[in-house]
């Protein structure tokens, strides 16, 4: 009975529900355990086997669902007949339909590639412009503050003073930027009246401080439209803070390439007189290595970024069956 086949240490699996009279399958000095389902008595009588599906049910115990015999002949057919329909779609033969595959996601992945770095050259041009603007009106800005107040102390001497704005003199400025008339101007406002200012703009501020603050992380893209927060209080609900139509164009922090992050704020930090807190995030979710992160950092180092503030990770996620590709605004 039962209890005798629990005495001898027959375990219980997937909660199943025993009657008084239970069978016990025994391997020796392996493994004992109450069965309440159909037996064989030899493998060959299973004939084909294929597994359905398998997952976690308790800590180290996997429950696998399988067919056998007619069903997994009915299984086979379904497969073939859909591989014979995509045989199809493809204009070919079942054998090369792999090979075809392959191909067609290589060839997608360059496309997607070509197509990244041409945006990234892009927005570099129209980030660089951007804050080339906030640059050159945050010095005209302070030259006109100075006529008004004086320059500050440590001005004589400085590289302001010895006219160099942004590590580049107005021979520069003359030949490679758009505004090169403006800059001509706030060149000769600093030389006429100095700047108030040691240090003109800072980015800020980072993620950590725009939570605490209650607002969006500056340039830094949403880290996500929405997530669970969990701390000691409980699990609280966040939401992308001013969440506007435009908003929903904008990709979130975990879904930007970060090399293409790396090369947008290297043009952001170059306009900048203070460093940038300048974070990345690595979603090790996607297949990230140790090498991805060592080339995002050269490419840091390469492109002339300040300083890299923060390095986050979202942890994988063991719990994933299949991956889903869907748009992150509709994906809900």
């Amino acid at each position: 009975n039962i209890q005798d086949a629990k005495n001898r240490g027959a375990m219980a699996l997937f909660s199943d529900k025993y009657g008084d009279v239970v069978r016990v399958v025994e391997i020796p000095e392996f493994s004992i355990e109450l069965c309440g389902g159909a037996h064989v008595k030899s493998t060959g009588e299973i004939g084909l086997f294929n597994i359905e599906s398998e997952s976690g049910i308790a800590s180290g115990t996997r429950r696998i669902t399988a067919t056998t015999g007619h069903k997994s002949l009915e299984y086979v057919n379904k497969l073939e007949g859909k591989l014979d329909r995509i045989a199809g779609m493809l204009k070919t033969d079942e054998k090369n339909v792999v090979d075809i595959v392959e191909k067609y996601i290589s060839d997608a992945k360059a496309i997607i590639k070509s197509y990244e770095q041409l945006q990234t050259k892009l927005v570099k041009y129209e980030i660089n412009e951007l804050f080339e603007r906030i640059a050159l009106y945050s010095v005209k800005s302070s030259a006109l503050l100075a006529k008004e107040r004086g320059a500050y102390k440590a001005f004589k001497g400085s590289k302001w003073d010895q006219g160099i704005f942004f590590g580049k003199k107005i021979e520069w400025y003359g030949a490679n930027s758009k505004f090169k008339d403006e800059w001509n101007e706030a060149f000769y406002l600093v030389e006429a009246n100095g700047l108030r200012n040691g240090e003109l703009t800072a980015i800020a501020p980072n993620t950590s401080t725009s939570l605490l603050m209650g607002s969006t992380a500056s340039v830094t893209p949403t880290f996500s439209r929405f997530y669970i927060e969990k701390n000691q209080r409980g699990a609280i609900p966040r939401t992308v803070k001013h969440l506007k139509d435009r908003a929903w164009f904008y990709p979130e922090f975990k879904n930007v390439n970060p090399i293409s992050y790396v090369k947008i704020m290297a043009k952001i930090g170059s306009w900048i007189t203070q460093g940038v807190s300048m974070e990345m995030v690595f979603d090790l979710n996607k297949n990230i290595k140790a090498k991805d992160i060592y080339d995002t950092l050269m490419t840091a180092w390469e492109e002339g970024c300040k300083s890299v503030y923060y390095i986050r990770t979202i942890q994988k996620n063991t719990n994933t069956i299949s991956d889903k590709e869907e748009c992150e605004s509709c994906s809900g």
